[in-house]
């Protein structure tokens, strides 16, 4: 078995959570001022995510799908941070894409929690 250290990989942050306020423990929401933005060309990295909850990327597109279930939103992201509000009203845990480019969402916003299908845009 083979270990590699973490600090010697390169690592590109294409999300993070917004910083904690000070004196934050980490274990509150975060600030409202944190919210994502809309979907108007902003970046991940400025202006952060709520809470960042699962991702996929799509080959055939060079995007990603992220999800922020603190917002209950899917976002489009290309490689360089620039997002596209995809869908609202999602609380996405899990992401896959099938070999037609179809995405499927695990949603926790209902009870009993449900799986999404998204047809792949023609």
């Amino acid at each position: 078995m083979r270990t590699l250290a973490l600090a010697t990989l390169p690592i590109l942050v294409l999300a993070r959570n917004p910083e904690p306020e000070k004196g934050d423990t980490g274990d509150t929401e975060p600030a409202t001022d944190t919210a994502p933005p809309d979907a108007d060309g902003s970046d991940f990295l400025t202006t952060g995510l709520t809470t960042p909850h699962g991702i996929v990327y799509d080959a055939s597109e060079g995007l990603f799908f992220v999800g922020d279930r603190g917002e209950d939103r899917i976002y489009r992201m290309s490689p360089d941070g620039t997002l596209e509000l995809f869908a609202e009203g999602v609380s996405p845990h899990a992401f896959t894409l099938d070999a037609d480019g179809a995405l499927y969402v695990s949603d926790h916003t209902t009870d009993p929690n449900r799986i999404l299908r998204f047809e792949p845009p023609k």
